[in-house]
C-alpha cells in the first residue's frame, strides 16, 4: 500500500512539474498530435531581407515556431502586414513549423496568406487565433507539398480535405468540397460578411 501512495505521489508531482513548464514556457504541448515539445525560453527577430518584415520567433526541439509580439495590441509585425504575405520557409538555415496564436492577431490590411511546405501547425489548438481580427484576409494559400493542410479555393482544411479548419474572415461566398466531414470549431467564427455558404451532404458535424 505503501509504495501505491508514493505512485500516486510521485505522478502528482511529475503533473504539476508539467503545468509549471509550461506555464514558464519551456515546453508546449502540442494539441493536434498530443505531443510535448521543449523549447529555448530566448525569443529572436529576423528580418527579411526581400519584404523588410520583422518576425519574432523562438527555437524549438524540431525547428522554427513564429511568435506574436505582446509588446503590441495591433498588428506586431513592422512594418504593418498588408496585402499578400508569405511565410519564411526557414529561418537561420531552420525550417519555419509553427505558427503560433495571434501572430497575425490586428492584420487589418493582409489579403493573402502563403503557408509554405513545411508549416505543421498554425496557432495550436485553436487555428483562428492566429488570424484575429484580420477582417481583409480573403485568401488562405497552402503550398501543394505541405503534409498536414490543404487550401481549397482560399479555405483552409486538413490535407485529406475531410475537415474544414478555417475560413478567412473576409470571405463572402463559400462552397465547401463534397467529401468534407466536418466543420471545425470556430471555423467561421470571424466571418462577418458570408452571404453564400453551400454545405455538401457529406458533412456530419459542425463545430
Amino acid at each position: 500500500m505503501k509504495s501505491k501512495g508514493f505512485c500516486g505521489k510521485f505522478k502528482i508531482s511529475i503533473i504539476i512539474m508539467g503545468i509549471f513548464l509550461l506555464m514558464v514556457g519551456l515546453i508546449t504541448y502540442d494539441g493536434i498530435n498530443g505531443t510535448v515539445r521543449s523549447m529555448t525560453s530566448k525569443l529572436e527577430v529576423w528580418q527579411d531581407p526581400t519584404t523588410g518584415y520583422k518576425w519574432l520567433y523562438r527555437v524549438t526541439d524540431d525547428g522554427i515556431e513564429l511568435v506574436k509580439d505582446v509588446r503590441y495590441d495591433d498588428c506586431s509585425l513592422a512594418p504593418v502586414l498588408s496585402g499578400d504575405v508569405a511565410i519564411p520557409p526557414y529561418i537561420d538555415n531552420q525550417k519555419v513549423k509553427r505558427i503560433g496564436a495571434e501572430v497575425f492577431a490586428g492584420c487589418v490590411r493582409l489579403e493573402t496568406i502563403k503557408i509554405t511546405a513545411g508549416v505543421v501547425e498554425i496557432g495550436g489548438v485553436d487555428t483562428w487565433t492566429s488570424f484575429a481580427g484580420c477582417r481583409m484576409l480573403t485568401n488562405i494559400v497552402v503550398e501543394a507539398d505541405n503534409a498536414t493542410y490543404k487550401s481549397v479555393d482560399g479555405v483552409l482544411y486538413d490535407k485529406a480535405l475531410e475537415t474544414l479548419i478555417l475560413c478567412p474572415p473576409g470571405k463572402v461566398n463559400v462552397s465547401i468540397p463534397s467529401g468534407v466531414k466536418v466543420i471545425g470549431t470556430f471555423a467561421f467564427g470571424q466571418c462577418r460578411n458570408i452571404k453564400s455558404l453551400v454545405i455538401p451532404q457529406s458533412v456530419t458535424r459542425i463545430g
